[in-house]
């Protein structure tokens, strides 16, 4: 009896140890090539609104205190406390809108640097014949293609949608480990104290990577550039 007792116990004991395991390592997303761990921050999210929902715009301006905030052509984002969003989310404006909004978590880095998920995506294409698998993804994760530029046809900006079933920290990850595509990177929402001052914004979290170099393919260029055209923080340059 005491030694089935024993294994009983080592037994729970080795599925709570396994589970505590998972639980640590269940976020996470790739930078540069790299697996990097999140943390999840429940007291704090993202809240992705449409533009054209200007009642909702500024119900949230006039009920939360805006941590960070973002925006492209379609929506603003807007991070805030779980408390806030508890205080917006019981008003009637809330339930007539809720259903074009997109949720967005807050994680904390390796690193202990906080960052907001948001709901875009950057990613590049191998080859320009590499269109077609793209457009597969975004046929099936109903994805919206919120940048793309002539002067860089691999390169593709991303969003996802609120009928897209996935977190944009999700469609990173399993866009990035089919092995399709050149890079695959989340964008992040984080602040930053540069000399005194706060800065913020909607942008990877290291400062190197907002300087990543490519060349007129879109494709990320790893090293020094050698001569030729490239692209680097939206501008062109050359390289003699």
């Amino acid at each position: 009896m005491t030694t089935r007792r024993f294994y009983l116990l080592l037994t729970v004991a080795f599925v709570l140890c396994s589970y505590n395991a998972m639980a640590q390592t269940e976020y996470y997303h790739y930078r540069v090539g790299k697996k990097l761990g999140l943390t999840l921050n429940e007291s704090k999210l993202g809240l992705n609104v449409p533009k054209e929902n200007k009642e909702l715009n500024e119900c949230i301006k006039a009920n939360a205190q805006i941590l960070l905030s973002g925006y492209d052509n379609v929506t603003n984002s807007y991070y805030i406390t779980r408390a806030d969003y508890e205080k917006i989310a019981s008003l009637d404006i809330w339930k007539e809108y809720s259903k074009s909004v997109i949720l967005t978590r807050c994680f904390f880095q390796e690193d202990g640097l906080e960052v907001f998920e948001s709901a875009k995506i950057d990613l590049g294409l191998k080859r320009e014949e590499d269109v077609d698998l793209l457009n597969y993804y975004i046929d099936k994760y109903k994805l919206r293609i919120r940048r793309h530029v002539d002067y860089m046809p691999l390169s593709y900006g991303l969003a996802i949608t609120v009928d897209s079933g996935i977190g944009a920290l999700e469609c990173e990850n399993t866009l990035y480990e089919t092995g399709y595509f050149s890079w695959v990177e989340l964008c992040l929402a984080y602040k930053l104290e540069l000399d005194g001052q706060e800065s913020s914004g909607i942008t990877t979290p290291k400062k190197e990577e907002s300087s990543a170099v490519f060349d007129l393919q879109g494709r990320r260029v790893q090293g020094e550039p050698r001569k030729g055209v490239y692209v680097s923080g939206g501008r062109k340059y050359v390289v003699r």
